[in-house]
C-alpha cells in the first residue's frame, strides 16, 4: 500500500525528501517543504501564527531526522529554503554555527552580569559577582583564542588523508 501517509507530516517530509535521491547543492524550496509538510497557506492571522509554528516545528523535526539517521545536514538560505550541504560544507558549517551560539551566549552571559542592581547585593554577593564576572571574561577569552584551532584541526586532517577527503 503506497498511499499511506505517515504523521505526524514532517515524517512522510523525509520519506519524499529521500525517495528525491537529491545531492549535495540541491535546494529544497519553502514551498517544497509546505507541501511535504501538508500546510496550507494561512488566511487570516491566527492561521498564519499556527502556519509558522507548524513550519518552524516540522522544519526542526525534519532536519534533525535527516541528520541523525541520514547523516546529511542542511544550512538554511534565508527566503530560498534548505540546502542540502556536502560533507565538508557539513563541517564548516558547524563549525560556523556552533561559533555563533556560543559568542551569542557569551554576550547575553555578560550583558546579564554586567546590568545588574547591585546595590541589592550583600558584600558577600558583590564579591562573588565580580569573581563570576571575571571567570566570564577569562572563558571569553579562552573561546576566542581557541576559535582557530578548528582549521588547525582540519589543516592536520588533511595532511593524514593525504589531501583527500
Amino acid at each position: 500500500m503506497s498511499n499511506v501517509i505517515k504523521h505526524p507530516a514532517w515524517k512522510q517530509a523525509v520519506d519524499d525528501f529521500l525517495a528525491l535521491n537529491a545531492q549535495p547543492g540541491h535546494l529544497l524550496t519553502k514551498e517544497w517543504m509546505c507541501s511535504a509538510l501538508r500546510l496550507e497557506q494561512p488566511k487570516t492571522i491566527d492561521e498564519k501564527e499556527r502556519f509558522d509554528l507548524d513550519y518552524l516545528s516540522g522544519v526542526d523535526n525534519f532536519k534533525r531526522e535527516i541528520l541523525e539517521k541520514q547523516c546529511i545536514a542542511f544550512k538554511t538560505l534565508r527566503g530560498e529554503g534548505l540546502q542540502l550541504l556536502t560533507a565538508q560544507e557539513q563541517v564548516q558549517f558547524a563549525i560556523e554555527e556552533r561559533d555563533r551560539l556560543i559568542g551569542k551566549a557569551l554576550k547575553f552571559g555578560a550583558r546579564t552580569m554586567l546590568y545588574l542592581r547591585s546595590n541589592e547585593l550583600t558584600v558577600e554577593q558583590r564579591a562573588n559577582h565580580v569573581d563570576q564576572l571575571a571567570r566570564h571574561a577569562q572563558l571569553a577569552g579562552v573561546i576566542k583564542r581557541t576559535r582557530s584551532l578548528p582549521s588547525a584541526f582540519r589543516e592536520m586532517l588533511e595532511d593524514k588523508n593525504g589531501g583527500n577527503e
